[in-house]
């Protein structure tokens, strides 16, 4: 066991490495991090040894988390005060803007495509878009983004057309909570479902292609050829998803579940 530890931990380093590059980049200190890292350990360990009669106990926290009992007393205690750290994933606004941009009827062009519109509001105008696809959230906030952010290209008199078929991230803290909660949270609950769930028929998709012995000299051709395939992979399959999505759904919101699939493209460090 000791020795798998031993493979594990440069992983772990290497990937926690990745995150203290952006914590850094957003103001989040050590201190408050790994104060993080002890709420999340709590958290799971009393998910995991809790049973729907009984609280896991102090000493069993202790025993499994490595934490002092006063350190789990502690966190438990916050872990009961506050309500933001289970925290969902959910698609962006904007994403939602341009997804139903690109496959609702009543905002598409006779070739299939998204037709321009007017900023609005009115009815069959941008702002009834931003309305339509985003309901009880506010729509000129939502509209500020989309020109904010360059979402949308101006295509005629008054008109706009999307850029793209999804939405740009910005720079900064905002931009790092929507990557997270949109890349790495789901990536890293499919990773603990798959882990835990015995049951193969319920474990969730995960693969992932790779090159080896790639030249240098062929990276930039590499990139621009993953992310043309991955964009066309992505339109195929929002296609596909918003076959099984109901707008018009009555079951309260406890009955629903978002669902969703992520692509990404790494490289290895580059050798010292």
């Amino acid at each position: 066991m000791e020795n798998g530890l031993s493979k594990l931990r440069p992983i772990v380093y290497t990937s926690l490495r990745s995150l203290a590059t952006l914590m850094l980049g957003v103001g989040i200190s050590a201190r408050e991090f790994v104060e993080l890292a002890k709420l999340a350990y709590v958290d799971a360990a009393t998910r995991k040894y809790s049973t729907d009669s009984r609280q896991t106990s102090i000493a069993k926290l202790v025993d499994k988390t490595g934490l002092s009992k006063h350190d789990v007393r502690r966190l438990r205690a916050r872990l009961a005060e506050v309500d933001d750290y289970g925290s969902r994933s959910h698609p962006r606004p904007e994403g939602n803007v341009l997804q139903h941009w690109h496959n609702d009827p009543d905002y598409l062009g006779p070739d299939g495509k998204p037709r321009p519109l007017e900023r609005g509001p009115g009815e069959g105008t941008l702002h009834s878009l931003v309305e339509k696809s985003n309901p009880n959230r506010d729509p000129d906030l939502i509209m500020d983004r989309l020109f904010r952010y360059d979402h949308v290209v101006e295509a005629g008199t008054n008109t706009v057309l999307p850029r793209r078929r999804d939405a740009l991230v910005p720079k900064g803290a905002e931009g790092l909570m929507i990557t997270l909660r949109s890349g790495l949270m789901p990536m890293c609950r499919t990773i603990e479902r798959n882990f835990t769930e015995p049951d193969a028929a319920n474990k969730w998709f995960q693969r992932t292609a790779f090159a080896e012995h790639v030249p240098i000299d062929r990276l930039a051709f590499i990139r621009r050829g993953t992310r043309e395939r991955a964009a066309q992979m992505i339109v195929e399959l929002d296609d596909y998803m918003n076959t099984v999505s109901d707008d018009t759904a009555t079951a309260p919101e406890s009955e629903q579940k978002l669902i969703g699939m992520g692509i990404f493209y790494f490289e290895e460090d580059a050798p010292s």
